[in-house]
C-alpha cells in the first residue's frame, strides 16, 4: 500500500498521547508513537553527503533520492491504513526535508498548552513517581550537581537541551521559516472543552473523511515504553477525555509561574511574547 503522510508534533504534557489515541480511532488514519523517521532521513542523507567514501567517489543523486524516499515508505509498509501521521516534535523544523522525501504539501498537527501548565504537569509526575532522583529530569540534575528542587526541574526542562524548550524551538522554527500555514495548532484546553469541534477541524485540515470519535472509551493502541524516561505515567492515557485540572501556582509557586509565563508565541504578536529572547537562553546564569 502506498501511504499518504501527515505529521504530528507539538509540546510535551499537552495532551499529545491522548489526542493521538483519539485520532487512531479513525478507520483510515494511523498516528504513530514517537517516530525515528526524521532522524533516519537526516543521518542517512548526512552519510551520503559526508560519510561515504564510495558515494563521494561515484555520486548517484537519483539513487540517493530513491533510497531516502523509500525509508519512510518501507518503515511503514506493514501498516494497513492509507494515511500515516508520523509523530516527532522536530517536524516543524524539517518541512523542507518532508517536501524532498515524503510529501510536497506537508500538513502538521501540533498540540500546544501554556508553559506553566506543562511544567506543572511534569513536576506533578515527578512528585507522584516512585523514582525520585532516577527519572530523566532528576538524573540530569544529579549529574550536574544540582539539588532536586521544583525550580531546578523547571530549569532543566526549559534550558536549551530540555524537552520543553527543544519542542518550543522546533515549532518556533516553523514560524520563523514561514511554514506556519502548514501547521494546525490544537490548544489543550480546546481539546478538553470542545472535543467534537476540535477533532472536526483537525480532520478538515487533513482533508480526509470525517469520523465520529468516542471520547468516553479511549484506548492507546500505540503505547510507548517509558523505560527511557523512567517516569511513570509519562505517556499514560485515561479512558475518558478530561483534564486533571492541575493548578500551576500550587505546584510551582507564583514566582515560577510568573517567570515562565508569556512564552506562548503562537498566541501573540512578536511584541507580546518573550520566547524569541528566552528560547536562546532562559536567563539563568
Amino acid at each position: 500500500m502506498k501511504h499518504k503522510f501527515f505529521f504530528y508534533s507539538g509540546l510535551p504534557r499537552a495532551g499529545g498521547t491522548m489526542l493521538a489515541s483519539v485520532l487512531n480511532q479513525h478507520p483510515d488514519l494511523h498516528v504513530t508513537p514517537l517516530s525515528p523517521t526524521v532522524e533516519l532521513l537526516y543521518y542517512t542523507e548526512k552519510y551520503f553527503d559526508e560519510g561515504s567514501e564510495g558515494y563521494a567517489a561515484d555520486p548517484q543523486p537519483l539513487g540517493k533520492q530513491t533510497v531516502l524516499e523509500n525509508i519512510p515508505r518501507n518503515y511503514y509498509a506493514h501498516i494497513k491504513k492509507p494515511y500515516i501521521m508520523d509523530n516527532n516534535r522536530a517536524w516543524p523544523n524539517n518541512v523542507e526535508r518532508i517536501q524532498r522525501f515524503m510529501e510536497p504539501d506537508p500538513k502538521i498537527v501540533c498540540i500546544v498548552r501554556d508553559i506553566p501548565s506543562i511544567l506543572a504537569s511534569f513536576v506533578d509526575l515527578v512528585n507522584r513517581s516512585n523514582t525520585p532522583g532516577e527519572n530523566f529530569i532528576d538524573r540530569w540534575l544529579v549529574e550536574n550537581n544540582l539539588e532536586l528542587t521544583t525550580e531546578n526541574r523547571c530549569y532543566y526542562l526549559m534550558q536549551p537541551t530540555g524537552i520543553v524548550n527543544q519542542s518550543l524551538w522546533s515549532m518556533y522554527q516553523g514560524y520563523a521559516k514561514g511554514q506556519s500555514h502548514r501547521m494546525h495548532l490544537v490548544e489543550y484546553d480546546d481539546l478538553v472543552a470542545e472535543p467534537d469541534d476540535t477533532l472536526r477541524k483537525i480532520v478538515e485540515f487533513l482533508g480526509i473523511e470525517q469520523h465520529k470519535f468516542n471520547f468516553e472509551k479511549i484506548v492507546n493502541v500505540t503505547p510507548v515504553n517509558d523505560v527511557t524516561y523512567n517516569l511513570e505515567g509519562m505517556h499514560s492515557v485515561r479512558s475518558r477525555l478530561q483534564s486533571r485540572e492541575l493548578d500551576p501556582v500550587e505546584i510551582l509557586g507564583p514566582e515560577l509561574v510568573e517567570y515562565y509565563s508569556g512564552l506562548e508565541y503562537w498566541r501573540a504578536s512578536k511584541s507580546e511574547h518573550k520566547y524569541n529572547v528566552f528560547g536562546i537562553n532562559n536567563g539563568r546564569n
